[in-house]
């Protein structure tokens, strides 16, 4: 009975960690960089984010942000396969 109710757990925490996969990309939504605070901050582009709720993805603005020593920002981009289409957060490496 415990292993069971474990893998019921375990399924519900992979689960929610998975891609979520649409059919179509949300259009391309343009937004106005303010000025940066400084030389040594970068834009780090808004996310897009599912909502299991609504079954759609909605977009996360942009900030500026200074980075750790060494640390560069890799932008978040749209990945597609046969299940469809899924957003790849940014990071930073």
């Amino acid at each position: 009975m415990k292993n069971y109710i474990l893998i019921i757990i375990l399924g519900l925490i992979f689960s929610a960690c998975s891609p979520a996969y649409v059919s179509v990309r949300p259009s391309h939504i343009n937004i106005e960089r303010p000025m940066s605070p400084s030389i040594n901050h970068v834009w780090v582009d808004g996310n897009w984010v599912y909502s299991r709720r609504t079954h759609a993805y909605s977009r996360n603005n942009g900030y500026w942000a200074q980075p750790n020593r060494g640390r560069k920002y890799t932008q978040g981009q749209w990945k597609s396969n046969k299940r469809g289409e899924h957003w790849v957060q940014g990071r930073w490496k």
